[in-house]
């Protein structure tokens, strides 16, 4: 494919020839960027980003299926970018959040928080710790494990919920 840069020219006839240039390939451009995985806006902004490049740089191929072969080839590139852009962040964001895992919460080796459960599930009533251990131990639904204590299934499920709290507000406690 032979690509050549044209001399400026008066800004009217450049951005008359861009909007012709958008005209003729931005569908195409759009769809290509769909099908590699961008969603509609960044499709859409990705598609621009192509057509400002060809503009500023002044491409003009000699056919269309150059030129169509050029701005998908910049389409392309630039959702490339984009995603190792978006890597590169969510590292980021990743290592941040590791370090301050292991600062603050994995520090004592877990052990703080399994101390803290059980503990508060000494605290607990013997009706609610049988729910916990028929559901969550046993893996029994709630509708045998109601059975099993005497309880509707919607009772049961309330206990369990009001356990959880509980459990959870006793934890909470226990680490600050």
């Amino acid at each position: 494919m032979k690509l050549v840069s044209i001399p400026p020219v008066p800004a009217r006839d450049a951005l008359g020839g861009l909007e012709a240039l958008v005209a003729r390939h931005q569908r195409s451009v759009w769809r290509f960027l769909r099908t590699l995985g961008a969603d509609a806006a960044l499709a859409d902004e990705l598609t621009q980003d192509a057509f400002l490049l060809a503009w500023k740089k002044q491409i003009v191929a000699q056919t269309d299926a150059e030129t169509t072969a050029w701005l998908l080839r910049s389409a392309r590139f630039l959702w490339l970018r984009r995603i190792r852009q978006r890597r590169r962040q969510e590292e980021r964001v990743t290592a941040v959040l590791l370090e301050w895992w292991l600062r603050h919460d994995v520090a004592d080796g877990e052990d703080r928080w399994l101390s803290a459960l059980r503990h508060c599930r000494q605290q607990l009533q013997p009706r609610a710790l049988a729910a916990l251990e028929l559901f969550y131990a046993d893996g029994r639904s709630r509708a045998a494990a109601a059975q099993q204590l005497g309880m509707t299934e919607a009772g049961f499920k309330t206990l369990l919920q009001r356990t959880r709290e509980l459990l959870r507000q006793c934890i909470e406690r226990r680490l600050h």
